[in-house]
């Protein structure tokens, strides 16, 4: 990944790349629990004014609401890549933690960003987050998990930028 926006990072880290769209993700319409047991309201508290930034080397970044509160600081930012068509905006980017001897934690997220006739922005995002854990016990390795996935819809408030005029 170009050292321009690491997931680390919280702003462009050269003069070469510029914001070239923004959104604030402003009404969920629907949220649908695929995989796990994770919580839909922490999903709906994070979205609701998360701002998803789209930079000019076709890289983007997800800033959910409520970072060390409602998500988790270690895998939030998350940066990936973007495609740019006519009428949408697909996306696909994950963000990863190592958690002491052997554990992680992981999320992904994959989508598009499409415009309705009458103007409006919506997104539909599958995003999917992970955990391990692994240790020695006295009668070998003992291992854990976790996988929460959910497809959803939300309204999107333009913040800057042309992108899907």
């Amino acid at each position: 990944m170009p050292d321009a926006l690491s997931p680390q990072s919280t702003r462009p880290a050269t003069r070469n790349v510029r914001l070239v769209g923004a959104f604030r993700g402003s009404a969920p319409l629907r949220i649908l629990s695929i995989q796990g047991v994770g919580s839909a309201t922490r999903l709906r508290q994070s979205q609701i004014g998360g701002i998803w930034e789209f930079f000019s080397n076709r890289l983007f970044r997800f800033t959910p609401r409520g970072i060390g509160t409602i998500v988790r600081d270690d895998l939030f930012p998350v940066v990936g890549t973007y495609r740019l068509s006519r009428n949408s905006i697909r996306i696909s980017g994950q963000r990863s933690s190592s958690i002491g001897l052997g554990g992680g934690a992981a999320v992904f997220i994959d989508g598009i960003f499409a415009r309705a006739q009458n103007g409006q922005v919506f997104a539909r995002i599958i995003q999917s987050t992970t955990a391990s854990s692994a240790f020695v016990g006295i009668g070998g390795p003992i291992s854990g998990g976790s996988r929460n996935t959910y497809d959803f819809t939300i309204r999107m408030a333009r913040i800057v930028g042309n992108l899907l005029r």
